[in-house]
Parts: structure tokens; C-alpha cells; sequence
């Protein structure tokens, strides 16, 4: 007849001793590669911008681009090619710690105020699309983000933290110009981000900025610009996020060629921003909520629509679904052509990739069994809180 033994104090607490350790190793190595990830991909030669007229002789521009890993912390911000200097870094830090809250607030329904400015739980924030214009505009003052002859050096920013081979935490940005034929410009972007730990946290930041001199070949003004093959890549794993957002804008000066007059005394013509999540495991989304389609003047797409709504209901069947995430298929672009009918203007683009990549710690269960009782008990991972625009960010390490 079996015979069935209760366990001795010792042998009952070697029991719990192995539980404990089997359910806290097993919960880590189960996490142990994580890869969450983020990117914005434009095509190899730039998102083009077709004007309806010839450029003026010496056009300038400006790169910038930001990558910054937290555990531990490692930057590398670059302007024009070069290193950031003291204003530009204050800058892009500043932009960064408002950036993370896109992946650190597990909230979504705030994500369009991070994006556009608004209201969360009671404090008043401005929206990063926003904050990164207005940081990264030209400053003479103190020579930050400085125009110069344009095609500028790419900018080109990469930071990380390696877990044995495998990347912990890593983030790179590329930004760059070019003016591959009279009557068009280029600007390329391509930000990645990647974590493959709990308990890490990545963000790149690219950014153009470039003054055109624009002669018109007639009182019309049409401005094109071709979304063709612009990728927003987001996968996560369980219990992460990630993001890839792309934002294209352009205002107008008439009457001028000055590509030294600021920027603020221009008009809008376009804004277009498109952001894209992946969270917790899911598949990339656009977040239509947090999305901006405004156009300032008539608008048509390559497919004949006319008007905004028309014209946003076209563009939005172009992005469709790939590898990791969303693509803008084709051939398709958009025309807004801005009142006006001055022979000469200056032209404001400026666009902006913006990725980032987070995985929190995981939460393990543990049984104790005290007094003959079974009592559980939840080991959460730190609570996230939302950090300020300028409040330090402070994240735990593995």
C-alpha cells in the first residue's frame, strides 16, 4: 500500500524556496528577449515635395537628430553632421522627455494631447508637434540648428546598451536633404528604436528643416507631395509599446525670396501627421484620433479627388498593412495649391520622424505557504508615472 508522507518543516520550506524561484526565474527568462520596436522608414531618397516652379539658387537647409537609450542613459545628438552644442541638447532633451510619455503612460486615449497639446489628468501639456518645430527652429542668437548650403552632411545620431549579444536598448536617427532635380526637394528620415529587455526604454528623433526661393512658373502655386513607399513600422511584445510617427509640414511667404526671414511670419499651407502604435502584442495601428490632415488652400490626389474629406478618405485606403507594420502603397500624392499669385515666395518644409520602443518590468506571482495557509502574492512591476514636459525622467534598471 503507497505510502504518502507529509512534508517536514525543512523539506516544506525547500518547497517554497524552489516555487519561489522556479515562478521569479521562469517569468524573467520567459521575457528574456522582448524585441519591441519603432520606425520610421521614408524612401531612400526622401519623401519629394514638388513645386510649380524653379528653386532659387543656394537653398539652405538643417538636419538634426537625437538618439538616446535610459539604462543606463547614453545619448548622441547631432546638428548638420556635427555635435549638438549646449542650446541644441537642451533642446532635443527637452523634446525626448516629452516624447517617452507616448510609451510610459499606459493610458492611450492621452496620446493625442502628447501629439496635438491638451489636457491629461489636470496639467496642461503642448503637443510634440509643437515643442519639435518650435525647438528645432534656426536661432542666430546662439547658432543653434543653423541653416546651411544645402545638400547639408546627414545627420546621423546611434546609441546603445547590449545585452550579451543582443541589443537592450538601442536607437539610432538619420536625417538628410537633397534637391535631386530643379523644381523638387527631398528630405529623408528614418529613426529606429529597439528594446529586447524588461525594464528598457529607446527613443531617435529625426528632423529637416529647409527654406526654399521659389520663382513661380505661373500666378498658381501647387505644391505636391509623394507619400509613396513612407513606412511606419510598430511591433511589440507582451506588455510593451512602441510607436513610429511621421509629420510633414510647409508654410508660405509670397513676395520675397529671403530665406533668412523667420519662419513665424510665414502662413500654413499643409500639415500632415501620422502616428502609428503597437501595444501590448498587437499588431501596428494608425491612431486616427491623434492624427493631423489639415491643408490651407484647394487640394486634389493623384487619383483625381478633390476636397479634404475626399481627399483624407483616399489617402487613409493607401495605408495599408506589412511586415511590422504600415505602408503608404501607390503611386500617390497630394496637390495643395495656397491662395496667392506673387511671382516669387520662400517656402518653409520641415518634417520630422519620431520613434521610440519601451517593455516595463514584468510582474511575478509568488506562493507562500505560512501556518499550514496559502497565501499569494503579486510582485508588481514600478508604476509608471507620467512625466512632465520638463520633469527629469527617472527609469529603472535591469
Amino acid at each position: 500500500m503507497p505510502v504518502h508522507r507529509q512534508p517536514g518543516p525543512l523539506r516544506g520550506r525547500f518547497l517554497v524556496l524552489a516555487f519561489i524561484s522556479a515562478t521569479l526565474g521562469g517569468a524573467r527568462e520567459g521575457l528574456a528577449q522582448v524585441k519591441t520596436s519603432g520606425e520610421v522608414r521614408t524612401p531612400a531618397q526622401g519623401v519629394p515635395i514638388r513645386l510649380g516652379g524653379n528653386l532659387g539658387a543656394g537653398a539652405m537647409g538643417s538636419t538634426a537628430t537625437a538618439a538616446k537609450v535610459f539604462n543606463p542613459v547614453k545619448i548622441d545628438y547631432q546638428v548638420n553632421g556635427a555635435n549638438a552644442n549646449r542650446t541644441e541638447t537642451a533642446n532635443f532633451d527637452s523634446i525626448i522627455r516629452s516624447a517617452v510619455n507616448l510609451v510610459t503612460d499606459p493610458n492611450p486615449a492621452n496620446r493625442p494631447a502628447y501629439l496635438n497639446g491638451g489636457n491629461v489628468g489636470g496639467i496642461q501639456v503642448e503637443g510634440l508637434k509643437t515643442i519639435i518645430p518650435k525647438r528645432t527652429a534656426p536661432a542666430a542668437a546662439n547658432n543653434a540648428f543653423q541653416l546651411v548650403n544645402k545638400p547639408p552632411a546627414a545627420s546621423n545620431s546611434q546609441v546603445q546598451n547590449l545585452n550579451g549579444r543582443n541589443n537592450a536598448e538601442f536607437a539610432s536617427a538619420t536625417a538628410s536633404q537633397q534637391a535631386p532635380a530643379n523644381g523638387k526637394v527631398a528630405s529623408a528620415e528614418n529613426p529606429v528604436t529597439q528594446v529586447d529587455k524588461p525594464g528598457k526604454l529607446a527613443i531617435a528623433l529625426a528632423v529637416n528643416r529647409d527654406p526654399i526661393a521659389v520663382t513661380w512658373s505661373s500666378s498658381s502655386h501647387p505644391i505636391t507631395v509623394d507619400l509613396t513607399g513612407l513606412t511606419l513600422n510598430a511591433q511589440s511584445a507582451p506588455g510593451g509599446h512602441a510607436f513610429a510617427i511621421y509629420d510633414v509640414a510647409a508654410s508660405i511667404i509670397d513676395g520675397t525670396n529671403n530665406v533668412n526671414l523667420s519662419e513665424s511670419l510665414a502662413r500654413p499651407v499643409f500639415e500632415f501627421l501620422f502616428p502609428v502604435f503597437s501595444d501590448n502584442g498587437g499588431a501596428a495601428t494608425l491612431a486616427t484620433d491623434a492624427m493631423t490632415f489639415d491643408t490651407f488652400g484647394s487640394v486634389s490626389d493623384s487619383q483625381g479627388d478633390r476636397g479634404q474629406a475626399d481627399v483624407e478618405t483616399a489617402l487613409l485606403s493607401h495605408l495599408v498593412p506589412v511586415s511590422g507594420g504600415l505602408q503608404f502603397q501607390g503611386p500617390f500624392s497630394i496637390t495643395i495649391t495656397p491662395s496667392g499669385d506673387s511671382s516669387q515666395s520662400v517656402l518653409f518644409t520641415r518634417d520630422f520622424g519620431l520613434a521610440g520602443a519601451a517593455v516595463p518590468e514584468p510582474r511575478s506571482a509568488v506562493l507562500l505557504l505560512i501556518g499550514g495557509g496559502t497565501v499569494f502574492l503579486a510582485l508588481r512591476r514600478p508604476r509608471v508615472t507620467r512625466t512632465s514636459q520638463e520633469k527629469p525622467l527617472r527609469l529603472r534598471g535591469s
